[in-house]
């Protein structure tokens, strides 16, 4: 299990993902679960009381979700967060 610094929230855990998606940490809910449900509509206090999350690690889900982005070519003019 691999844990990332930059965002204590999340973990790259192999047993659940095959180490290719964060998830939070001690869940199986991945950036990507969390991604989804801001789209549907749900806001952070939801998902934080659907998902019985801290409202921090759904943030650091978003956090990294975004600076992913910063990745794709062309994109170098978006500000970190």
């Amino acid at each position: 299990m691999k844990k990332t610094n930059e965002y204590p929230y999340l973990e790259f855990n192999k047993d659940i993902h095959s180490d290719k998606q964060p998830v939070i940490k001690g869940t199986r809910v991945t950036v990507e679960d969390i991604l989804n449900y801001i789209a549907v509509g749900w806001d952070i206090k939801r998902v934080s009381d659907e998902l019985e999350l801290d409202e921090d690690a759904i943030k650091d889900a978003l956090r990294f979700a975004s600076n992913v982005l910063l990745t794709i070519p062309g994109k170098s003019n978006i500000q970190k967060y």
